[in-house]
């Protein structure tokens, strides 16, 4: 893998983690507007029970949002610089699947391939920290060899 394949995973990863973006910010807005009070409206205890819980759930949809806006922004950070160790930035396989060392995501698709991301944060990245290509990983119970590093 070159540094210039890498660039195109990155980019993927930012495209997908972004995806959904758009679709939650209509909700948010849609959710904002719902929890909105007017004071010149007559409303009923149902009425007012009805925006508590829009305005609830606005919460809970801007914090997921921040949290996308988190994953992008170390997607973006990463140093996708060759490398022969894993560390975050590198793009790894692992029996025979492929994945981004450094933020968290569900597959994606670049290229040919099929990826998933690794955060820094999962258990597993404590077992290939430092890991070469050819390394036996154990993991949970199961034995695997990291098939490159890149």
């Amino acid at each position: 893998m070159t540094d210039i394949v890498k660039e195109d995973v990155r980019r993927d990863l930012i495209a997908h983690l972004l995806g959904g973006e758009s679709a939650t910010d209509d909700a948010i807005g849609v959710q904002a507007v719902a929890a909105e009070w007017v004071d010149d409206e007559a409303s009923s205890v149902d009425d007012i029970s009805q925006r508590d819980a829009a305005g609830d759930l606005h919460a809970l949809m801007q914090e997921h949002d921040d949290q996308q806006q988190a994953l992008v922004a170390k997607a973006r950070a990463l140093d996708m610089t060759a490398t022969e160790t894993v560390r975050p930035g590198a793009i790894i396989g692992l029996d025979g699947a492929h994945y981004i060392v450094g933020v968290a995501s569900d597959e994606f698709t670049s290229g040919a391939l099929t990826y998933a991301g690794i955060s820094v944060d999962a258990p597993l990245y404590g077992r290939l920290e430092g890991a070469k290509a050819g390394d036996p990983i154990a993991f949970n119970g199961h034995s695997s060899t990291i098939d490159y590093v890149a």
